[in-house]
């Protein structure tokens, strides 16, 4: 009598739900990153032109508010400190409110030429 003792393995992985839970992964991460990129604003009544250009690259941005306050990144900044902060690029973005004055604007302008930044942009709306 012959007795076979081996047995085979009827173990059989289906992919497709694991592809299927890969994808509602890859949806949610995307969804999920997409909505950590959205930028704080401040409110600032941009002034408007009639020849503005849309950059879609980001570019570091000064903001100042209508009372002539100055943010870096969202953050309140002095103008002295405005210079320790500029990073080593050869464009910025200035958004100022429309009522601010223009020395404020010439003085955030000489803040940026004494880090050798060539570009300067005015953001309208």
């Amino acid at each position: 009598m012959i007795l076979h003792t081996e047995k085979k393995s009827a173990v059989h992985v289906d992919m497709i739900p694991l592809i299927d839970s890969l994808f509602v992964l890859l949806a949610f991460f995307l969804i999920a990153v997409s909505t950590m990129v959205v930028q704080k604003t401040l409110s600032i009544q941009l002034p408007s032109a009639a020849t503005a250009v849309t950059v879609t690259e980001p570019i570091p941005t000064i903001s100042i508010d209508a009372n002539e306050q100055l943010y870096w990144s969202g953050q309140p900044i002095a103008l002295n400190a405005l210079t320790g902060v500029l990073p080593e690029t050869d464009r910025v973005i200035i958004q100022a409110d429309e009522n601010v004055r223009q020395k404020v604007i010439v003085q955030v302008l000489d803040q940026v030429k004494r880090n050798q930044i060539q570009t300067v942009m005015v953001q309208t709306r």
